[in-house]
């Protein structure tokens, strides 16, 4: 199984969490965020076998600034809006594939 962190307000449209196996519901204020002020964080769970299929539908639902993660014990999949990224949680986060994850997210 891989676990993962969803913010509804993330999403085009945030009935999709409803097909997912959600685990808990965390509400943050934001205040300094004033487009979503309010953060619902869902936690979710899903097969490994899926997770490639749910990263793949969140980069074409989360939008634009957002993005979403998943992981297993040794894959973590990263969703951003149209951009996927699959990395070894093995691999040293001083990697190029990390660093190019972190220069993809600030642009």
């Amino acid at each position: 199984m891989v676990k993962g962190f969803i913010i509804s307000e993330s999403l085009k449209d945030p009935t999709f969490l409803n097909e997912l196996k959600q685990l808990s519901v965390k509400v943050e204020a934001h205040p300094d965020y004033p487009k979503a002020p309010f953060w619902r964080l869902f936690k979710i769970e899903a097969p490994v076998a899926e997770v490639a299929i749910l990263a793949g539908r969140l980069a074409m639902e989360l939008k634009p600034g957002w993005y979403a993660h998943f992981w297993s014990d040794e894959l973590l999949y990263i969703s951003f809006p149209g951009r996927v990224f699959r990395l070894s949680r093995s691999q040293d986060q001083s990697s190029p594939a990390y660093r190019e994850v972190v220069q993809y997210g600030q642009t």
